[in-house]
């Protein structure tokens, strides 16, 4: 139920994104500190001479690697969903599994409309670098249905929460940057007082711009001119809070909050599992960059004068600037009796420290050294190798599984209640487009979702939680070889399964037309069936029949002639025509006729065989059999 706007709300929601904001600014400039370090997008400083340029970073970006790496063995396998049938209030056993099929096929297809694969990728990078990740369901006006977006965490400000709550947020918002003249062309002349209250570079400045979420309304507005960082923005918005201003709100129809922010497990407060490598890389990267100027000091080596007796060396050239040897110019002195060289490079200690600093940036990170390929132990069997890999991700992958199963739950409630709150009654054909489910169907929002008698519950989770498809596969097939699984269950666990009730009517259909096959060519062999007649099937297949569908009109033929002959047999015994393999007797074979005519009349040619007539019934009932 969508409860009335208030006037004053838009306040009490800017007062609450302000605080949000100020409250997750630590946290925030974490965050940055792993995106800059992520992108590369940081330097070293060199703190020997004034005028030393900086450096970019002379280390492996073993942070992307960690973020990279992890994000990509978790996305590797996807999730599968179980909606339960509801049963009551005039609903059958039948009609409630026909819903509950179509429930979890319109969750399939919003999954696949949504591109959730590529967003799961994303989602566990910002998960990894950031410790959180953050979903929205919103209505697709132009496709009518819902449809489920990433944001940036670093922008998201959900409702505060207990690092022990795992529920999704009763409200959120989501800040971005828009530029004047994008605010002037989409919203006019009604925000033109507000921007022109700030004049200081008008045209280049962002301005930021909050979308609040609860359960009763969406808000759009201004939250004010973008500073360097949100300390200078919190001051600057205390003196002129004029610069604020809504742009937009209407009730949410789905009556709930429509956004889930889940953050990382840690021991107290949210932090990614590389923000204590940041320190570590840092000074290992500084260290990095001393030991590159050092080594380079030895191509480029440092120079010094020993003057003449009672007089001063001078350079007299270039305005007494000593000139590099890698330059190609001439030094011209005066007054100097030697020139020396100094003799220096990296000390002995550096590389050791270094090879430290790098093991320590790996150990925070999660950085495998199997990721570029190295083996870092004595080590040497795959096995071992595959084993000593396992112990160190998948723990890490399997938090991950777990954290999405639970956060995805919660998006695909929101689907439901976002198809029905603005598109109850509109039956929608949708295409599933899941691998192993793809197909169209029906679907009816207020119908079908059985909101009522609780309908929108649904169960999503992963096969082996921490497994990429190949251990999933291995594991489940032992399992079942060893008798600890029944096979059924095997379907609904393995992730390339997405129905698991056609999988294993597949099966069997492809059991009985093995079978067939079989059964067909032995009959061949064995001369119960005709080589002509099995001519006729294959020439049939070839021409894009299916097996069963070729067998079956080539049997058909092999009757029509059969009932022909007998027909011909009752009308004329004596007639060739009636004996099958005969052809009819040739002017100058009239003798041989004669002394056929003469000898005992040929018995009628029997009916199909019994292997015949079970080849035919076989081939009708699988042809009856629903596709």
């Amino acid at each position: 139920m969508v409860r009335p706007a208030r006037d004053d709300k838009f306040e009490e929601i800017l007062h609450k994104v302000r605080t949000r904001r100020d409250g997750d600014s630590q946290r925030i400039r974490e965050m940055i500190e792993v995106r800059d370090r992520y992108e590369g997008d940081w330097s070293v400083p060199i703190p020997e001479v004034d005028d030393e340029e900086e450096l970019d970073a002379p280390v492996p970006f073993l942070l992307a690697d960690a973020i990279d790496q992890t994000a990509m063995r978790a996305a590797s396998v996807m999730p599968h969903v179980e909606v339960p049938k509801v049963v009551g209030d005039g609903v059958t056993h039948e009609t409630a599994a026909d819903w509950a099929r179509r429930r979890r096929k319109n969750l399939y297809s919003a999954w696949d409309y949504s591109a959730l694969p590529i967003l799961m990728a994303r989602a566990f990078r910002h998960y990894a670098g950031y410790g959180s990740m953050a979903f929205a369901v919103v209505p697709d006006f132009e496709e009518r249905r819902s449809r489920i977006v990433l944001r940036d965490p670093l922008s998201s400000y959900p409702e505060p929460r207990d690092a022990e709550e795992v529920r999704a947020p009763r409200d959120c918002a989501f800040v971005y940057g828009k530029t004047r003249a994008e605010l002037l062309a989409q919203y006019g002349d009604d925000v033109r007082d507000v921007l022109d209250n700030y004049r200081v570079n008008p045209e280049s400045q962002v301005w930021d711009v909050f979308e609040w979420i609860d359960e009763d309304e969406i808000v759009l507005g201004i939250l004010g001119p973008r500073q360097p960082d949100w300390s200078r923005t919190r001051n600057f918005l205390a003196d002129k809070p004029e610069v604020s201003a809504p742009l937009h709100r209407w009730p949410n129809r789905a009556g709930r909050c429509t956004a889930h922010v889940p953050y990382r497990v840690t021991l107290n407060r949210v932090m990614a599992q590389v923000k204590n490598a940041v320190p570590v890389s840092d000074l290992w990267a500084k260290m990095m960059a001393l030991d590159v100027k050092a080594a380079e000091k030895t191509v480029f080596q440092d120079r010094y004068l020993v003057g003449s007796e009672n007089e001063d060396p001078q350079i007299v050239s270039h305005d007494g600037n000593w000139q590099p040897g890698h330059t190609g110019r001439m030094n011209r002195l005066r007054g100097v009796a030697q020139l020396g060289v100094l003799q220096d490079g990296p000390g002995p200690a550096a590389q050791p420290v270094i090879d430290r600093l790098e093991r320590g940036v790996r150990a925070n990170a999660g950085a495998l050294p199997q990721f570029q390929g190295e083996t870092p132990s004595s080590l040497r069997t795959g096995r071992a190798l595959d084993a000593m890999q396992d112990m160190s991700l998948d723990p890490r992958i399997q938090e991950m599984h777990t954290v999405s199963e639970y956060a995805l739950r919660t998006v695909n409630e929101m689907v439901f209640a976002v198809d029905e709150g603005y598109w109850p009654r509109r039956r929608h054909q949708r295409f599933s487009g899941w691998p192993a489910d793809r197909g169209v169907f029906a679907f009816e929002p207020a119908k079908h979702n059985q909101t009522a008698d609780g309908g929108r519950n649904n169960a999503v989770s992963y096969a082996i939680a921490g497994a990429d498809v190949t251990q999933t596969t291995t594991a489940i097939g032992s399992m079942v070889g060893a008798n600890l699984l029944d096979r059924k269950t095997a379907r609904i666990k393995h992730p390339m399964i997405a129905d698991h009730e056609e999988a294993e009517h597949q099966i069997h259909l492809e059991r009985l037309e093995d079978a067939f096959g079989v059964s067909f060519a032995q009959q061949v062999a064995g001369g119960e069936i005709l080589v002509q007649d099995a001519v006729e099937a294959i020439r049939a297949m070839q021409r894009g029949e299916s097996q069963v569908d070729a067998v079956q009109r080539a049997q058909e033929a092999a009757q029509e002639r059969e009932a022909d002959q007998m027909q011909q047999m009752q009308d004329d015994p004596q007639a060739p025509q009636a004996q099958p393999g005969l052809q009819p007797a040739a002017p100058a074979e009239e003798a041989m006729q004669a002394r056929q005519e003469a000898a005992p009349q040929l018995s009628p040619v029997e009916g199909p065989t019994t292997g015949q007539e079970r080849l035919r019934q076989l081939a009708t009932a699988l042809r009856a059999s629903p596709s």
